[in-house]
């Protein structure tokens, strides 16, 4: 199982992704909320905090700072698989079809187990 920084700082990040359009629907939230609920070790501070990150926006350079601080926190063979997929890939001048969120997301449920 992940360890709770870890898990803390995945939290604050999923929630940034979901502010990187300006804006949270409320039915955006509320499947914050139900996904995030799923994350283990997550305390009532914790709550408290990740609470302000859906209440306000977060910049681009908060962010990226998100990120960093997870990636940070990411200390197993299991956590750098997770990192590889954070990282922004270099563009390519070539096509390239969308990226599927699928594999991310597979390796985000795996955190929970």
């Amino acid at each position: 199982m992940a360890k709770p920084k870890l898990i803390y700082a995945l939290a604050k990040v999923i929630i940034a992704a979901a502010w990187a359009d300006g804006e949270i629907a409320h039915d955006e939230i509320n499947s914050l909320k139900d996904l995030l609920f799923r994350l283990p070790n997550l305390e009532a501070r914790d709550w408290a905090t990740l609470e302000i990150y859906t209440d306000s926006p977060i910049d681009a350079d908060e962010r990226a700072r998100l990120v960093e601080e997870l990636i940070t926190a990411m200390a197993t063979r299991a956590d750098k698989k997770l990192e590889t997929s954070l990282r922004p890939r270099k563009k390519s001048h070539r096509k390239s079809r969308p990226r599927s969120k699928m594999p991310t997301l597979a390796l985000l449920a795996g955190l929970a187990d």
